[in-house]
């Protein structure tokens, strides 16, 4: 009895093997028919995966681009000047969701702060002449008052508020 001798010539041709050439009966046909099936299988799935990877690569971009955006924002810069005792200027405008930086300056003769109680803000009570700067983001639509915790000055009319548009 003679060995079985199996011939393949595999096509480089981007469309998959056309033909294999075999040179032995039924076992060559089903191992050529077998090897173009799994061939084709195989390009289909890379096929799906560059697809799949392609539209998460997409949403992936979008998602860091709104991320950028949104960490990205410059803050707004607010700036509110002390005396005794009252806030200049009274009201302050910022937008929803957009990083504000409250900046004080005491241009009194005794010191002064602000607190935003609402949202949680509160600078450190500042001497004449002297600054201070707080950021934080006003995230809720509304009016938010502002006074001086300094016992007695809100008392004395040392108040303001804050409008988020």
């Amino acid at each position: 009895m003679a060995p079985l001798q199996v011939c393949v010539t595999i096509s480089a041709d981007p469309e998959g093997p056309k033909s294999p050439a075999l040179t032995t009966g039924w076992a060559a046909g089903l191992f050529s028919w077998a090897f173009q099936k799994d061939w084709q299988a195989r390009k289909q799935r890379e096929v799906m995966d560059v697809r799949k990877w392609s539209v998460l690569g997409a949403a992936l971009l979008v998602a860091a681009a709104v991320a950028v955006g949104l960490a990205g924002t410059a803050p707004a810069v607010l700036k509110i000047t002390a005396k005794e005792f009252a806030f200049e200027p009274k009201e302050l405008k910022v937008k929803a969701g957009q990083p504000v930086k409250l900046v004080l300056e005491n241009k009194g003769v005794i010191e002064h702060d602000i607190v935003l109680e609402k949202l949680g803000v509160k600078t450190a009570a500042i001497q004449p002449g002297k600054s201070v700067e707080v950021t934080f983001t006003a995230k809720t639509k509304g009016r938010y008052p502002i006074v001086c915790s300094v016992p007695g000055h809100k008392e004395a009319g040392m108040t303001g508020t804050l409008v988020v548009e």
